[in-house]
């Protein structure tokens, strides 16, 4: 036969195969989504840059040049949330940073820390977190793609006496990693774990292996700099490397000398920063510590390795030293790429209530002369929508328009600090609510903050308000409710004109029993009688339905059941509580629909509704499990540019909103390649015999195949890059090969093959 007839041929099978494959052996998930990064939103008739990335809590930075233009780019890793928001640095119109989410998938999952140095001098950024028992570091080993692995298991680790063993970082320190004594690779100050000292693990590559390649620590300095941090606050003890409970006992262990611990000796938290304050090149220290909300800078007298702290400046710097709720962290950072680094400053503190939430990463700038001044105390919050401590964003129309606005409220903003009689911190936030009215078109939204105080919420002093809207008395005005942190519901009347702004009522306490803490109620009509019913969620996680019994002008509400839907949102293996946020929608087909944000940061989604209230529903597990926007996360869902999708916002406890655009659903069984990503190389193809797969990245792979008709037809695991697989007694057609990553980046990569006879 010819062979281009028989290519064609082949060409003609390849076709029909891979619509039959895509037909048969992939069923739709119910919805798609993008990030909807560029829908415009206005404060004070101005464009805001980053409106959704979601807000901003207690940050720590990292630089990597993403996009490989040459210009150093940002990572910003949120404490709550364990988040990693990527920006990249734009030279015009003027210096700036945008964010570009897509980057999120390269990089590995980050607790409590985080920090980016080039340990082994490739010139690649490589990453240091924490991992339980000291620190965690991922080597970058990028070529067109960025990638990471695991330079050490399960920890780094440190010669200290006579042993490696794991050096120390508990979750509440932040370790100075820098090359201390400028020998070309990285060493690690940081406070003992069980004290009030610094180590100096001084790294040994060089000297051992004559390059930096290795992450090889001994401990040489038990007590850096001749200091002592108090066990129970942040009083500073100079000349001395005895606790001041028991300053003339030591203990010798493997010829170390150590502090002898004492019962009640305890260490609570410190972050340490270097940097040359009286330019005499030598690093002093800059510290925060847990409870406190200012910055101590400790003069080092000696020099970089033989540290000698003479003198401590209580409140740095000394113009607009820091004041930050709470527990403040230091990083020099090159934030414009002009080789000059400036200083950020944010809270390092892990509990969710002692946060600024709002102007909470504070900028300076050094002159050439050291000069240290203040440039914000929002940099990057200041381009984006960020309400504070939490975010519970709402899609309703209550501007009298057709269009849809968005309401966004909040757990709170910082409006008091104090210390008790222990002398701990406590911070004291007040929740509102704020309307962004939809000033776009029907097909082109876009949204200007309107009101900030919307129903003067905040004069109310409430904690963790969640609204809701609907016309409870019939004139056709929405009516606004609300939960509390304290558990109570509260209702307010539409009293204003349905043209402009609502105006509302003073509120009614709604009484429906004990239905719990942190409720977030929504209306919904259950059993379509044509009034406002309630579903509310609460802290334990679960849902209560409120029936509404009255009529169309009189609401009235009766608790039904505690335990809707047997709906329990918690992760028992995150924490004890769930934080269930419901939010309603209908689908195209006028079906209604079930969205439940969580505190472990799932949106969880519930296809069928249930209208008797003993009904159990059932979660569809393959559909909104990709989203992961942080913690206490709500959604609210709205066609917001009449396209036949359904748009989502998702809010979190950064207190910002991700904004996510409807599109055509892809395949719930087989995720398909990402820009971006490298492809497997799978040879010969055609084949009839054997096929070589070559993965892009060294780690632990599921390799699935699956034939025309749907069916699973092999199935393996391997660790490594590449496989051999035998397909001897496979027939002949087209087929799809599906690598699953397991650990590093957990992609999901596709590619086609045909097996010929």
């Amino acid at each position: 036969m010819n062979r281009s007839i028989l290519i064609k041929r082949l060409l003609i099978v390849m076709i029909v195969l891979y619509f039959s494959l895509n037909a048969a052996a992939q069923t739709l998930n119910d919805y798609g989504f993008d990030y909807w990064n560029n829908l415009s939103l206005k404060i004070n008739g101005v464009k805001i840059q980053n409106p959704w990335v979601g807000g901003l809590n207690n940050i720590q930075f990292g630089e990597i040049d993403l996009n490989n233009d040459g210009q150093m780019d940002l990572i910003a890793f949120d404490r709550h949330g364990n988040r990693l928001l990527p920006f990249i640095f734009q030279l015009s119109p003027l210096p700036w940073y945008e964010y570009e989410p897509s980057y999120q998938k390269f990089f590995p999952s980050i607790s409590h820390t985080f920090q980016m140095h080039d340990y082994n001098g490739d010139q690649k950024p490589d990453i240091f977190t924490y991992t339980p028992g000291g620190i965690m570091v991922y080597k970058n080993i990028s070529q067109q793609e960025l990638r990471f692995e695991k330079a050490v298991n399960p920890y780094i680790k440190s010669l200290q006496g006579n042993i490696f063993t794991n050096l120390l970082v508990t979750n509440v320190d932040y370790p100075a990693i820098v090359d201390i004594d400028d020998d070309g690779d990285m060493d690690i100050l940081t406070f003992w774990g069980l004290g009030s000292f610094v180590e100096l693990h001084k790294n040994m590559s060089i000297e051992t292996y004559e390059n930096a390649d290795s992450l090889l620590f001994h401990k040489v300095d038990f007590c850096y700099g001749r200091f002592a941090e108090g066990s129970e606050s942040n009083v500073i003890y100079l000349d001395t490397c005895v606790l001041t409970s028991q300053r003339s006992s030591y203990s010798v262990v493997n010829a170390d000398i150590v502090p002898a611990v004492t019962k009640g000796d305890r260490h609570t938290g410190s972050t340490i920063s270097l940097l040359d304050i009286n330019y005499d090149c030598v690093l002093d220290l800059l510290l925060g510590d847990v409870d406190y909300l200012n910055v101590k800078a400790l003069i080092n007298g000696g020099d970089n390795i033989n540290a000698l702290i003479t003198d401590v400046i209580d409140s740095f710097p000394s113009t607009h030293p820091v004041l930050l709720a709470s527990f403040p962290s230091m990083q020099q950072i090159d934030i414009y790429n002009d080789g000059i680094p400036d200083l950020i400053v944010s809270p390092f503190d892990p509990g969710l209530t002692r946060s600024a939430g709002t102007n909470s990463v504070w900028h300076y700038s050094i002159s050439e002369t050291g000069v240290m001044t203040k440039q914000t105390e929002s940099f990057l919050q200041e381009g984006m929508l960020d309400v504070g401590i939490g975010a519970y964003p709402l899609f309703t129309k209550v501007t009298g328009d057709t269009l849809t606005d968005l309401i966004v409220s909040n757990y709170g903003k910082l409006s008091n600090s104090y210390y008790d009689g222990n002398g701990q911190l406590h911070c004291e936030y007040t929740s509102s609510l704020c309307l962004y009215k939809n000033t776009g078109t029907a097909v082109n939204p876009e949204f200007s903050l309107l009101n900030e105080n919307l129903a003067g919420i905040s004069e109310l002093g409430l904690l963790s308000v969640y609204p809701t809207f609907a016309d409870l008395n019939g004139d056709q005005h929405s009516d606004l409710l609300i939960g509390t942190a304290s558990g109570q519901l509260f209702l307010f009347y539409n009293i204003g004109n349905a043209e402009d702004q609502p105006v509302f009522s003073n509120p009614i306490e709604l009484n429906p029993g004990n239905i719990g803490e942190y409720l977030t109620p929504t209306f919904i009509d259950i059993n379509s009688d044509g009034l406002a019913d309630i579903v509310c969620g609460n802290k334990v996680g679960k849902l209560s339905l409120l029936m509404n019994d009255g009529t169309p002008q009189t609401p009235h509400f009766n608790l039904i059941t505690s335990n809707y839907g047997r709906i329990n949102v918690t992760d028992s293996t995150q924490s004890y509580t769930g934080y269930s946020v419901p939010a309603f929608f209908t689908d195209k087909h006028n079906k209604l629909r079930l969205l439940v944000g969580s505190e472990s940061g799932r949106i969880l989604y519930y296809p069928e509704v249930a209208t008797d209230p003993q009904q159990v529903m059932f979660e569809k597990t393959d559909v909104f499990h990709d989203f992961r926007d942080g913690i206490r996360t709500s959604a609210s869902v709205a066609d917001l540019n009449h396209d036949g999708f359904p748009d989502m916002a998702i809010g979190n406890y950064a207190g910002g909103v991700t904004l996510h655009r409807g599109t055509l659903p892809g395949p719930s069984d087989i995720v398909e390649n990402k820009a971006g990503w490298q492809a497997m190389d799978i040879h010969p193809n055609p084949s009839g015999s054997i096929l070589n797969i070559n993965m892009p990245a060294d780690d632990h792979w599921e390799i699935t195949m699956v034939n025309f008709a749907g069916q699973i037809v092999l199935k393996t695991q391997f660790t490594g890059r590449q496989i051999q697989l035998d397909i001897n007694k496979m027939r002949s057609g087209l087929y799809l090969v599906v690598a699953s990553q397991k650990f590093i980046n957990k992609r999901i990569i596709t590619e086609k093959v045909i097996i010929t006879r």
